[in-house]
């Protein structure tokens, strides 16, 4: 049974991550190209309007507008990166109020929220009877305790925690899956 587990964990989760692991690997190496040919590109349009203002009006003036320049686009984008994105609207005092007040109302249990996480536990439950009833055919105990304090958790955790766990798990199960374990892993277990 652990050699299908480890195949099914290789299948939907090792194999997949490689792949989008590969694809992102694949695209930073193709920002970085991009990002060195673009400061080649800089470099010989600084070179070419050197030289023209150079031929224009002499060597010093030349060098100060180069100068100017990246200091303009320094200064803009010190400017941008300090107050761009932090600009709101005359009315945002008055969302920003009424948003307030609707955490406070929303941080109170109502019925709607208690009756949700009620059907959020009730339908982890049915997920997890069909393990618990196998696990308690195989005689793994621990195996069927661990899974019925896993399922309590679940229930109590809301459900972005609940994402991040199961990210982390993904990611253990992901480790473990590579781990070489004798074919009496089990049988040593128990004993």
């Amino acid at each position: 049974m652990n050699f299908g587990l480890r195949g099914l964990v290789q299948q939907s989760i090792i194999l997949p991550l490689q792949r989008k692991g590969a694809r992102l690997l694949m695209k930073a190496a193709l920002f970085l190209v991009a990002l060195v040919a673009l400061l080649v590109v800089a470099i010989f349009l600084t070179a070419a309007f050197f030289i023209w203002i150079d031929q224009l009006a002499g060597p010093l003036i030349a060098a100060l507008a180069v100068a100017s320049l990246y200091l303009l686009i320094a200064v803009s984008a010190l400017l941008y990166a300090v107050h761009g994105g932090k600009e709101k609207p005359h009315g945002a005092s008055k969302q920003a109020k009424t948003d307030s007040a609707k955490n406070l109302r929303q941080e109170s249990p109502s019925q709607e929220n208690v009756r949700q996480e009620e059907d959020r536990a009730e339908v982890i439950s049915e997920a997890v009877a069909p393990y618990v009833e196998i696990l308690r055919a195989l005689g793994w105990k621990q195996e069927e305790m661990a899974l019925l304090a896993g399922a309590e958790l679940a229930k109590t955790l809301p459900p972005l925690t609940l994402v991040g766990f199961a990210i982390i798990c993904g990611f253990l199960i992901g480790r473990m899956a590579n781990l070489k374990l004798p074919l009496d892993w089990a049988g040593k277990r128990s004993a």
